[in-house]
């Protein structure tokens, strides 16, 4: 899910550093619908125009952070469904 707003979103990345560091991106299939100062104006702005349709919000920096949460790493936690 969202594998083309993803691949639009690195595309689009080193443009966006230029002039949108630390901002958010919305995105829709190839569109970028704008960038925003918060991730709530991202989120409200993307509902307004894509409704309950899915799109990316992501924020513009210069590489992805990593998250290593060691006891789902080692099968000490899961998530039943």
């Amino acid at each position: 899910m969202l594998e083309k707003e993803l691949a639009r979103f690195e595309g689009l990345r080193t443009e966006l550093l230029k002039t949108n560091a630390g901002q958010f991106a919305v995105i829709k299939g190839d569109e970028l619908a704008g960038t925003f100062t918060t991730f709530e104006e991202a989120l409200n702005a993307g509902v307004k125009k894509f409704g309950i349709e899915s799109f990316l919000v992501k924020q513009i920096v210069g590489k992805d952070a990593v998250h290593h949460i060691p006891a789902l790493m080692l099968g000490l936690i899961n998530a039943r469904i």
